[in-house]
């Protein structure tokens, strides 16, 4: 998080793709329209969809959202 990151979202996924993109746009979406500094965090929980490598390569150029990868489903 950065010192003027005002909110932190937190997304948890576990082998939803589709919903976590789904989600993740529209937050981009709704926050983009407003002056909010925030920042995205999503959390996989070992997906096995390839959750993690398509989110990463859609959001590959917006530095708000972090991904953080757990080896088992927490």
């Amino acid at each position: 998080m950065s010192d003027n990151t005002e909110l932190s979202i937190i997304v948890l996924s576990y082998n939803t793709c589709d919903i976590t993109l789904n989600c993740l746009r529209s937050i981009t979406r709704s926050l983009g329209k407003s002056s909010i500094n925030y920042e995205l965090i999503l959390f996989d929980n070992d997906s096995r969809d390839n959750t993690v490598k398509i989110v990463t390569k859609e959001y590959k150029k917006d530095r708000r959202l972090r991904v953080i990868v757990s080896h088992e489903n927490l």
